[in-house]
């Protein structure tokens, strides 16, 4: 497993760098590998910000969302195409045949494995 806590150059885990910066007198906190390059400079890697926790509930919520909105879209081709199928064989519009629609897309989707279409 990936830790993206560790520089992918040098291999070392990130540290925490904190102070008060000599030019500006302006406090510093940051994470960075404790590597150095051929040149003698310091990495330049930093590890990836960690997420607060409304931004991991943001980023679940529009994954849910997403998937919410898949099954909606789904589900209404499948109702279109039972109902196009419907009116192809020229039910006419009843009670009936809207719960046979509804059936019908309860057992595509596994809802009601028990029910049967009745043969006419």
């Amino acid at each position: 497993m990936n830790d993206p806590n560790i520089c992918p150059t040098h291999g070392l885990r990130a540290q925490l760098r904190e102070g008060v910066s000599k030019k500006t007198g302006k406090p510093y906190k940051f994470w960075s590998c404790n590597g150095r390059e051929d040149d003698g400079s310091f990495c330049r890697w930093k590890p990836p910000e960690p997420k607060t926790a409304e931004a991991q509930f943001s980023q679940s919520l529009e994954v849910d969302l997403a998937r919410d909105y898949q099954r909606w879209k789904d589900d209404i081709i499948v109702r279109t195409a039972i109902c196009k199928e419907l009116i192809g064989r020229g039910d006419r519009w009843s009670l009936e045949a809207a719960q046979e629609a509804f059936n019908w897309v309860e057992f595509i989707q596994g809802k009601n494995p028990l029910w049967r279409k009745e043969d006419s």
